[in-house]
């Protein structure tokens, strides 16, 4: 017996139905199956054009695969037609194929490439939502007529092409597709306009509609606008079906597009029907060659769609030899490479010394023979712009003689390059962004992946970074292990060096340095930012090995990446939050700050540019001025837009009446923390006594408007709240110091009955925790730790009603934690403010402020020292 594998026909249309109907049924009044399920005016585009729909048929067929997609495009002059008209297409769901049909925008109103915009954004929308209904996101097939006959074919000539891609709905998704039908449909403009000019004038000629002027006009558009010049070898398979009397769109268009497919090698048939003209093709035998066709290339084929909207890997390395790359030797002309520098061993490409001469030894600049600076760079055949570069190295043997110090275990990759042939013989290094690739000595700490920039600037938390080099937070690697590093690359935008999949420093905005007067010829037009360049690889006087080199390119129009990172957010009703954007196997994932414990995000999407998410919270009436909004938490949609450096949320709240109001606030995003602070190298001010035991001079509530208990008694800061739950949304006031700081040494004592709770914020953004050793809170929420971020090594806490001491340190968003003579966090980084912050600038100053809302506690002896810092 048969297996059937279900494919899904996508049939793009114009017209809808007023009101989304789901899971409806078809019935014996229509030529679609009984039992197909029926998904009416999905929205492809979220807030889009309202002929931005489809509708879903899914046939009744039993089977424990997913279902494979066809995609069917209607025709009708691109200015006219409806995925309504869907009935007589519908003889391929009895043959296992799923049918789906959608509207595209039509001229007049909309020119190309709306339609194609349209059709990909169609795809991406589809293949993301693909496993929700049972389909195979890497069976997708495409079918049309006259104009969808155009379209199709443009969609199966050009996968991966971002010029046609678009910028509107689901963006981080690929629109690749796996086979192309075209039934009659115009594949050259340029032909199509010159056939019709001698018959229509331009008002009433589709193509001049469609392109939006005459074609002898616009060449460059109509070519754009030709799936015959997109034709290339790895194309996918072609069913081309016309008509030999067809007045309209006139047979050679088809032949003619056969013909170019098959001098690239591509799988193409082509069908030629006698007698028929202009129109829909009627026969079954005609029929029975579509499903012959579709069962070929998406049942029966192994094809794989790639799901990002990005190329494959690619590997820049061969593992045999340099083919690809060029060397620029200092001292030296492009191409000679010099010793055999870079070569390929056992494998490895390889950067060696071992045939160096005692002469080369000297520095060439005349300064003696201390110092080695015959330095050079493998370049890589093309310059490039939006990618992901993943590189594995590890340094192996000595340094060669007389190298730099600073030059041990040192090399580097370097992006965003000048052209080599651009550089002067004596020059050190091209101008370009460097990652530091670099190794430890065994003992000591040094930070990988650091940034340097020879003749050029960077932005980094809105500051234009003009020192030459600027530390990553990594970790050491010492010995020779081999290492695994990315560079991520979006244009003149973000730059993100990652190690083990966490970014390690990430900056902005990559320009020349317009300061330096070799730079000055590259400066075009006034325009300083880089957007693209050559990737290099550094010998630097100490071996190193590759064993990995390679790339996959980006779609510079996919943005899902501007989003990604942790935001510190001013909520609305002046409260602190945090916001975290990740991304994991091409899925956006996110958490939310604001009480309690993060609270994950659902529905998390990027369309047009714009981050959409869920998020479940109350929105009653405030318990008290300024205070929490009461009533059941129910899921509110957000959006967000990045403007600058802003991060623009607004969101749906509903009112009594049934209508929505939009609630506004915004973020700014949190730079990457920065390298591990040296504590042995740290100075301290002179003590600043924060509390005199005598009353509350020097302090004040966080919020005038809640209720004061804190007093002072016998020496002692005391919180006289009748509270005893651990409910933070009570009248009863936090407490801060009116002076404020931003990194400091913070010695206390503190007593909590058994079963209390308070906390002490560091600059009013962190909090410590404060209960006792037997506290219903462990862990992460326990004694010792940093609330919600940073776990203790250990419960050193003392029972309750027991004076304990905390000592902390806070530097470069780096905090440690010594509990009772126990040091339970050593120099860990905070990623972002907790809750209850007073803000989540993790840069402004900010007070010492202790939780008063929570239970009674007692604190004495508060103590702070600045760090000061050099």
């Amino acid at each position: 017996m048969k297996l059937l594998k279900i494919v899904l026909v996508i049939f793009l249309s114009v017209a809808f139905t007023s009101n989304a109907q789901k899971n409806n049924v078809a019935d014996n009044g229509s030529l679609i199956p009984l039992g197909t399920k029926i998904f009416k005016n999905l929205p492809y585009v979220k807030d889009g054009h309202s002929l931005q729909k489809l509708d879903l048929y899914l046939p009744e067929i039993s089977s424990k695969e997913s279902l494979p997609l066809i995609v069917w495009i209607h025709g009708g002059s691109w200015k006219k037609g409806s995925k309504n008209m869907i009935e007589r297409n519908a003889f391929v769901l009895k043959h296992g194929f799923a049918l789906a049909s959608i509207n595209y925008r039509l001229v007049p109103e909309h020119i190309y490439p709306a339609q194609i915009h349209d059709c990909k954004a169609a795809i991406r929308y589809l293949r993301k939502n693909a496993r929700s209904f049972g389909i195979d996101p890497d069976k997708i097939g495409v079918w049309g007529s006259s104009a969808g006959g155009h379209l199709a074919a443009l969609l199966g000539t050009t996968n991966g092409v971002e010029e046609l891609e678009g910028s509107i709905g689901i963006t981080n998704v690929s629109s690749n597709v796996q086979a192309a039908c075209n039934w009659f449909g115009p594949s050259d403009m340029i032909e199509m306009g010159a056939y019709n000019i001698k018959k229509l004038k331009p008002e009433v000629d589709p193509v001049v509609q469609l392109i939006g002027g005459v074609i002898q006009k616009n060449i460059s558009k109509a070519k754009m606008a030709s799936s015959i010049n997109y034709v290339s070898e790895d194309d996918v398979p072609f069913l081309l079906m016309h008509g030999e009397q067809d007045s309209n769109v006139p047979c050679t268009e088809s032949e003619n597009l056969h013909k170019r497919l098959q001098v690239a090698n591509v799988d193409t048939k082509l069908i030629l029907v006698q007698d028929a003209g202009h129109g829909f093709f009627k026969e079954k035998k005609l029929h029975q060659n579509v499903v012959d066709f579709f069962e070929k290339n998406l049942i029966n084929s192994n094809q794989v769609a790639t799901i990002q909207n990005e190329s494959e890997w690619i590997q820049l390395f061969n593992g045999k030899d340099l083919t690809g790359w060029i060397p620029k030797i200092r001292g030296h002309k492009l191409g000679v490479n010099y010793a055999d520098t870079f070569r390929v061993k056992d494998g490895l490409l390889t950067v060696s010394y071992d045939k160096y001469k005692e002469t080369d030894l000297v520095n060439l600049d005349g300064k003696g023979k201390s110092t080695f600076d015959k330095f050079g760079h493998l370049f890589y055949k093309e310059p490039l712009s939006h990618y992901i570069l993943r590189v594995e190295y590890r340094f192996i043997g000595d340094q060669i003689k007389n190298g730099p110090e600073w030059a041990f275990r040192n090399s580097g990759i370097m992006i965003h390059g000048q052209d080599p042939s651009q550089m002067k013989k004596m020059q050190k290094f091209p101008i370009s962004l460097e990652a530091q690739l670099l190794g430890g000595n065994g003992k000591d700490d040094r930070s990988n992946l650091n940034l340097c920039t020879p003749g050029t600037n960077v932005e980094i938390g809105g500051e234009l970074i003009k020192k030459p080099i600027t530390k990553s937070n990594s970790e050491t690697f010492h010995g020779d292990q081999w290492v695994e590093v990315e560079i991520e690359v979006h244009g003149n935008d973000i730059i993100r060096y990652k190690i083990g999949g966490k970014t390690v420093i990430e900056y902005f905005k990559p320009q020349f340095d317009k300061r330096l007067p070799e730079v000055l010829p590259f400066i075009e037009n006034n325009n300083i930012l880089i957007d693209k360049g050559t990737i290099s690889l550094q010998s630097e006087s100490h071996p190193i090995q590759f064993r990995k080199i390679e790339l996959k390119k980006l779609n510079p129009k996919n943005k899902a990446y501007r989003f990604i990172g942790n935001w510190a957010l001013s909520m609305p009703y002046g409260s602190a939050g945090w916001l975290s954007i990740t991304e994991k196997d091409e899925n956006l994932k996110g958490e939310l700050w604001m009480v309690g414990a993060p609270k994950p995000l659902s529905d998390i999407s990027v369309e047009n540019n714009k981050l959409y998410f869920t998020h479940n919270r109350s929105i009653g009436e405030r318990k008290y001025k300024d205070g929490p909004a009461s009533g059941p938490k129910i899921a509110l949609k957000h959006s967000a837009t990045i403007i600058g450096d802003k991060l623009n949320i607004e969101v749906e709240v509903p009112k009594n009446d049934g209508t929505f109001k939009k609630v506004k606030f915004n973020g700014v995003r949190i730079a990457p923390t920065p390298p591990k602070p040296d504590l042995s190298q740290v100075e301290y001010g002179e003590p600043i006594e924060l509390f005199n035991g005598k009353d509350l001079n020097g302090w004040k509530l966080t919020n005038p408007n809640q209720i004061n208990k804190w007093k002072a008694v016998d020496g002692v800061l005391f919180n006289d709240t009748p509270k005893k739950t651990f409910n933070p949304f009570a009248h009863y006031g936090n407490l801060r110091t009116e002076r404020e700081f931003t990194d400091f040494n913070l010695d206390l004592e503190f007593n909590v009955p058994k079963g209390g709770n308070s906390g002490i914020y560091l600059r009013g953004l962190y909090e410590v925790q404060v209960v006792d050793h037997d506290s219903r809170m462990q862990g992460m929420h326990g004694v010792g730790s940093i609330f919600n971020r940073i776990i203790p090594k250990g419960n050193f806490g003392k029972a309750g009603g027991e004076w304990q001491h905390y000592n902390i340190t806070l530097i470069d968003r780096h905090v440690t934690v010594i509990l009772n003579g126990e040091k339970v966090i050593d120099n860990e980084p905070i990623l972002g403010c907790t809750n209850g912050a007073l803000h989540a600038d993790v840069i402004k100053q900010g007070p010492i402020y202790l939780q008063g809302d929570h239970t009674k506690v007692r604190y004495r002896n508060i103590i702070i020292k600045e760090i000061i810092k050099k």
